[in-house]
């Protein structure tokens, strides 16, 4: 399908809706700033930032953040540790 098809799809299957929940799940999601070059751009900043906190020696061996995640799940859920 062209780009050109695939936009006048959308538009079609958009005018035969009547739902503002669908309608406004649509307009969040082609307005969210993740959406292409933005979403690139945090991604990369975030492994840079991943990379410097490696390089000071801020991170967590496998079994320590294991620990950690699942301390928080349960705790979130409500289930004491066994």
């Amino acid at each position: 399908m062209t780009k050109e098809a695939l936009k006048k799809r959308i538009v079609e299957l958009l005018e035969q809706r009547s739902d503002a929940t669908v309608l406004r799940a649509v307009h969040e999601l082609l307005e969210a700033p993740g959406s292409g070059r933005g979403l690139k751009t945090r991604l990369e900043r975030a492994v840079l930032e991943g990379e410097k906190d490696i390089a000071t020696g801020r991170s967590m061996s496998l079994s320590a953040f294991e620990k950690r995640i699942k301390s928080s799940l349960q705790s979130r859920i409500g289930h004491q540790p066994r």
